[in-house]
């Protein structure tokens, strides 16, 4: 009988640890994955970019078409076998204004988004956290809102 008081005492010390982690600890697994998509998204539009300057170097002019025709062409090996990305980076990628972006699934993520990179997210102009990209004083932000994307 004593064993079975210490085995449940046992589980609920371990039950209630779990739901301490998981409701205090929660906002570290979050800040950690969105993180880890900033990077991701930093990282891919860098590729994208050096594929396009190499490209550009290359054939002396940049590839034709819409941005996911020329992020395709960079990935295909070309007549000598060359090819400037090694995989299509994921999601649906723009290029406007000498920037290469990618559309982020809410107002919410491009909020954590620029949480991640240290801007003051809580400032009134900031459009809570997610500000128009068409702004002067946001321009070093890494994530904004766009009234429209181009194809």
């Amino acid at each position: 009988m004593y064993t079975l008081i210490i085995g449940v005492i046992a589980i609920v010390v371990v039950a209630i640890l779990t739901l301490a982690t998981l409701f205090l600890g929660g906002h570290i697994f979050t800040s950690s994955a969105d993180k880890g998509r900033y990077s991701q998204y930093i990282n891919h539009s860098e590729q994208i970019a050096a594929a396009m300057r190499l490209y550009q170097h290359d054939k002396g002019e940049t590839p034709p078409g819409t941005p996911m025709q020329i992020i395709r062409a960079l990935a295909e090996p070309s007549a000598d076998g060359r090819t400037y990305l090694s995989t299509i980076p994921q999601g649906d990628w723009y290029m406007a204004d000498n920037a290469i972006y990618r559309k982020l699934m809410d107002g919410g993520e491009c909020k954590r988004m620029n949480t991640v990179a240290g801007k003051p997210v809580s400032e009134p102009t900031s459009n809570n956290g997610c500000p128009p990209c068409d702004a002067a004083e946001f321009g070093d932000w890494p994530a904004c809102a766009r009234t429209a994307i181009a194809p």
